[in-house]
């Protein structure tokens, strides 16, 4: 009699080995299926015995994460079951096609959680995750993921624009679209954090989003992959918002067509650039 109490009565015959066995000749509903079972022997006498069992058609509920912790040879597989105490069978099979099989078992709260037992190759990892319930039901699912233990390409610019409070801040990044954070500290210790965006062409730059301090100017940079490796590089520069100081002396040997032009500045070794216009507008 199944969870409907629809009944099904039904034979067999005992073997020579004295073992009997027939499956129901009817479909029983999912449920609690009860079982009587009688025999008469030549005699006359009656023994009869019952069971009953749970007959279970659905399949375990089994979801699986994305996996975690790609930078790292042995990622992280997990997902959530609802048969708790279940054992998840899991393969895994990575770009060398080498195969790994282990089991982790569901938690009570239906989760499960366990990282390759072994180191698998960089590139292609795909997973395959399945588990059997009591009643023999097995439910699988797959997931894949790309093991990156690469670290991101960043390089960057000596600073520009020094000649400013919000001197520009360049670079370049192999991983185009990716946020690129910025940290930067100036001479009075005051810190400025903000990001800009790696452009198609791999480039990015951007300005201070406030004045610095004249003075050093630290700057720490960094990018994280899709994998979660990260790279940092840092610079430094010095912002000078002062002017030259610049003195010209009065012209001397003038009874020349070559007079002499002198002066001073305190940017020693620096360059002087001169234009002189004479009388004939000749530069």
């Amino acid at each position: 009699t199944d969870s409907d109490s629809d009944t099904q009565t039904f034979t067999t015959t005992v073997l020579p080995d004295g073992s009997f066995t027939i499956d129901l000749p009817a479909a029983a509903s999912e449920g609690l299926l009860n079982v009587d079972v009688s025999v008469l022997d030549a005699a006359g006498n009656l023994a009869s015995v019952s069971t009953s069992g749970l007959i279970d058609l659905t399949l375990p509920i089994l979801n699986l994460d994305a996996l975690s912790n790609l930078n790292s040879a042995t990622p992280t597989i997990s997902g959530t079951c609802d048969e708790i105490g279940a054992v998840i069978s899991i393969e895994v099979t990575d770009s060398d096609s080498d195969t790994q099989t282990f089991t982790t078992t569901v938690l009570p709260d239906g989760s499960f959680t366990i990282d390759l037992p072994a180191d698998a190759a960089e590139g292609l990892l795909n997973v395959d995750v399945s588990v059997l319930d009591a009643a023999g039901n097995l439910a699988s699912v797959s997931t894949s993921g790309l093991i990156d233990l690469t670290l991101p390409i960043l390089n960057l610019d000596a600073l520009s624009n020094l000649n400013s409070a919000t001197p520009t801040i360049s670079g370049t990044c192999d991983e185009i679209g990716a946020v690129i954070s910025i940290e930067v500290t100036d001479s009075d210790s005051d810190t400025q954090t903000f990001t800009t965006t790696v452009l198609p062409d791999g480039s990015f730059t951007i300005d201070l989003p406030a004045d610095a301090a004249e003075g050093l100017l630290n700057v720490d940079v960094s990018v994280l992959d899709a994998a979660g490796n990260l790279a940092s590089v840092s610079t430094s520069g010095l912002i000078d918002l002062t002017l030259p100081i610049l003195n010209l002396d009065a012209l001397s040997n003038l009874n020349s067509a070559t007079p002499t032009i002198s002066g001073t500045c305190d940017e020693i070794g620096a360059v002087i650039s001169i234009e002189v216009t004479d009388s004939d507008s000749d530069t």
